[in-house]
């Protein structure tokens, strides 16, 4: 590639995508074997990053709260990946025309449990007020 020897791995997969991973000379074999473990952690890091938590806007600098935002994260990840399961017994993920589903499981998750903590915040405020409402007035002796 513009001069220089390169190692080149294709491979076309289902609805005519074609894959095709460039490497180094001489770099180990099965370079798309190895290319799936770093799409799996681009993946990983995409949902830390944009398609989910946003790690990026928390401008975090010291390593060990940053570390423990990490734990936090994974231990979220875990959770809205289960429940994207969970629900994807009961209710199928709309397909998209090219066959693919509209969304991941871990979104599907994710959103349910966004929803959730949500409306449970909506309720426990709708409570409050009511209370704060209907609270009969201290009148003091």
């Amino acid at each position: 590639m513009w001069g220089n020897p390169v190692d080149v791995e294709a491979l076309r997969q289902e609805y005519n995508y074609l894959v095709i991973v460039v490497a180094p000379p001489k770099s180990p074999p099965n370079l798309l074997n190895n290319y799936t473990y770093r799409w799996g952690t681009e993946t990983l890091f995409g949902t830390f990053e944009s398609r989910g938590f946003n790690l990026e806007d928390t401008y975090l600098q010291e390593l060990d709260h940053l570390s423990h935002l990490l734990t936090l994260l994974t231990i979220a990840l875990c959770w809205s990946f289960r429940t994207g399961e969970w629900l994807y017994q009961y209710q199928h993920i709309a397909l998209k025309t090219h066959g693919r589903k509209a969304k991941s499981i871990f979104s599907s998750g994710f959103d349910y449990l966004r929803r959730l903590v949500f409306n449970l915040y909506q309720i426990r405020l709708a409570k409050t007020r009511n209370n704060l409402d209907t609270r009969k007035p201290m009148i003091s002796s």
